[in-house]
């Protein structure tokens, strides 16, 4: 399970920079955004993604039962999903300043990927 974990915690550091990213360059900025920033953005969450499917496809190949891991998976997955969803809807929405159910949702959506990702590592860690 080395490379699955260590994929696992790559994500996780890269979960943590995209946070940082969304909390200190864009969300107190607000809208218009700046191109630029929202293109690091975008860039950081294909990593984040292609993380999750690395990590996914390894849990598939490894024998055994991880049901905790699986799940911790599954939440991080949908939480990703929300996030391309509802952050595509912030970038391209013209409303100043973003309604903040969006915002909410998408700083909800963050966390549900982080701790998915953290629950994860821990599944791993304990062969759950």
């Amino acid at each position: 399970m080395g490379p699955i974990l260590r994929t696992a915690v790559v994500t996780a550091v890269w979960l943590l920079v995209q946070g940082i990213i969304g909390l200190l360059l864009l969300g107190r900025k607000g809208r218009p955004y700046k191109a630029l920033i929202v293109v690091i953005h975008i860039i950081v969450f294909l990593f984040i993604t292609a993380g999750w499917v690395y990590t996914v496809s390894g849990l598939s190949a490894v024998s055994g039962n991880h049901v905790g891991s699986w799940i911790a998976q599954i939440v991080m997955g949908l939480a990703v999903i929300s996030q391309l969803v509802v952050g595509s809807i912030l970038t391209a929405g013209k409303k100043i300043p973003a309604p903040k159910g969006l915002l909410l949702t998408h700083k909800i959506g963050a966390t549900a990927a982080l701790l998915g990702s953290l629950a994860g590592i821990v599944c791993m860690l304990f062969g759950v």
